[in-house]
């Protein structure tokens, strides 16, 4: 026959375990509900990839033109920093340019 003192920590346990195994549920259901979130978000990002890089690639190309003339004008002026500015326009549009089909090809 049990004690009252072994009565009460079987009922404790068995309580504790029973709420334990909630908590497991609702975090299953938690996690369930997350992963379906982040596909869909995922999905839309995906759909939207394409007209994104798109536009970075014209954005980056429009800022070369706009870079090489400006330095081609400080150029006819006899400006010496002329040639820092190009390789300025140049590095950054490169670098943008590599970056948005870098970032396309890796993670979409």
């Amino acid at each position: 026959m049990q004690t009252h003192k072994q009565k009460v920590k079987h009922l404790l346990l068995t309580t504790l375990f029973s709420l334990y195994g909630c908590y497991i549920q609702a975090q299953s259901n938690w996690g369930t509900k997350v992963a379906s979130a982040s596909e869909s978000g995922a999905t839309e990002i995906r759909s939207v990839i394409d007209g994104v890089t798109t536009l970075l690639m014209a954005i980056s190309g429009v800022v070369f033109l706009i870079g090489i003339t400006s330095a081609g004008f400080k150029y006819k002026q006899g400006d010496q920093q002329a040639f820092k500015n190009l390789q300025g326009v140049l590095m950054g549009s490169l670098v943008l340019l590599i970056g948005v089909g870098l970032s396309k090809i890796l993670f979409f």
